[in-house]
């Protein structure tokens, strides 16, 4: 399969511009009524509070205790830095909601024809907000990087049969790397990913040595964010803080009733 855009008769929607204002008018439709309700989820409060204690000088797990990884209170650090108000994470979660559902335009329109296409990004925004994604929970931000991780790899769909792989999948798997670092279950959709990047490479006829080393490959750019994140407090002294946080805390969860 080529990854060249499918032939629409709706030719007009195989504009991005007007794909990307269509799907963030409705992006801000369907969230509006959430705007400035700071009860929407607690959650996004949460989240929210560490942002803004961190440019107290609050550290994570040390000062403020959660089990989500870094990446997701440094993107509420990072939206702190605008305003305090609620309306500046709602206002860039919608962004990243639309943002998403133009990445799965794009993806649907190789497969599709222009009209399935933005079909698809508006039905992504229609889902996620009864499911959770109205405000700014951690797959409102993740899934933009799995999204562009994916369309990365159907573009790379025709060197992929030849046995040839590109920047683009590099990049791929630098975007799952990422989205880790905000919620640790990405590591199934990254999983995904590089197996049928692995399974395309066996099937051009890759030696099992090549495909060996891809795979070794693909698990350190997959781990560098986090080891990162890891040696951090580590050596700033916090490592057994952190490793509660993100592994023993689990694993001592009482079961629910």
């Amino acid at each position: 399969m080529t990854a060249q855009l499918a032939p629409g008769r709706n030719g007009w929607l195989n504009s991005p511009v007007i794909a990307a204002l269509i799907l963030l008018v409705t992006a801000f439709a369907l969230r509006l009524w959430t705007f400035g309700d700071p009860n929407l989820f607690v959650d996004d409060q949460f989240y929210f509070l560490v942002g803004q204690r961190m440019h107290e000088g609050a550290l994570p797990y040390v000062d403020i205790w959660d089990r989500k990884p870094l990446g997701l209170f440094l993107i509420y650090y990072a939206i702190a830095a605008i305003s305090t108000s609620v309306l500046s994470y709602q206002i860039v979660a919608t962004l990243f909601a639309a943002a998403t559902a133009w990445v799965i335009w794009r993806i649907v329109l190789v497969f599709s024809n222009s009209q399935g296409a933005i079909l698809a990004g508006i039905i992504y925004l229609i889902v996620i907000c009864p499911l959770g994604g109205a405000g700014g929970q951690s797959p409102v931000f993740y899934n933009l990087l799995i999204a562009g991780a994916a369309l990365l790899v159907v573009q790379e769909f025709e060197a992929l049969a030849r046995g040839t792989i590109g920047w683009r999948i590099w990049a791929a798997m630098g975007l799952c790397a990422l989205a880790a670092t905000i919620k640790q279950t990405t590591v199934f959709e990254s999983l995904f990913l590089g197996g049928y990047v692995l399974v395309a490479l066996w099937r051009a006829g890759a030696k099992p040595r090549r495909i060996a080393a891809t795979m070794v490959a693909f698990g350190a750019i997959g781990a560098a964010p986090t080891a990162a994140i890891s040696l951090f407090y580590a050596l700033s002294g916090h490592w057994d803080e952190y490793w509660h946080s993100m592994v023993t805390s689990t694993e001592q969860e009482p079961p629910r009733r």
